[in-house]
């Protein structure tokens, strides 16, 4: 990983937190769909990713943070639209990444993608698309500070899982 992957994806992370602190509080309660379709989305390809990959431990801790956002937002609590938000943008993130190596114009990362990882990067940004589709839609009765450290820890938490992917102990195959 370099300092220049870390630094896109701690910005992708950031624009996720900047868009849940971004509308006023709502009287009435969001759609919650666009956060269950792109988290679950989002949990779905990656997973297939790590099943066709060999790298399904790696993959497992990385929708940890997404897995736990999804329930958040299932259970109906008023923070789980900001807590999906920094996730979706993140995997965005990722995936505009990957898109710009496959496409030979930015080398952020490296490696070898095969047809079917390339099109579950597809549809992990069609997800992310539709994560983000509801825009911020606060949930009612959360101000702007509630909503931006749900948002932070939701992106502490991502970023902290993807790093943890990454360690020794998480290749296993």
């Amino acid at each position: 990983m370099t300092p220049r992957l870390y630094a896109c994806l701690v910005s992708a992370l950031a624009l996720g937190v900047v868009i849940a602190a971004w509308t006023p509080r709502r009287v009435t309660a969001p759609h919650l769909w666009p956060s269950v379709l792109g988290l679950g989305g989002v949990i779905a390809g990656l997973l297939a990713v790590g099943l066709v990959s060999g790298t399904l431990v790696r993959h497992v801790i990385q929708v940890a943070p997404a897995a736990l956002a999804l329930a958040v937002v299932a259970g109906g609590s008023p923070y789980g639209r900001a807590a999906a938000l920094p996730i979706v943008t993140f995997w965005a993130g990722l995936m505009v990444t990957i898109w710009l190596f496959l496409l030979g114009l930015h080398q952020m990362i490296g490696g070898r993608f095969t047809s079917v990882e390339i099109a579950l990067t597809l549809a992990i940004a069609a997800a992310c698309l539709a994560g983000l589709l509801g825009g911020a839609q606060p949930t009612a009765n959360t101000s702007g500070a509630q909503r931006v450290a749900a948002a932070l820890a939701s992106a502490l938490l991502q970023l902290a899982a993807f790093w943890a992917s990454l360690q020794p102990f998480a290749i296993l195959r």
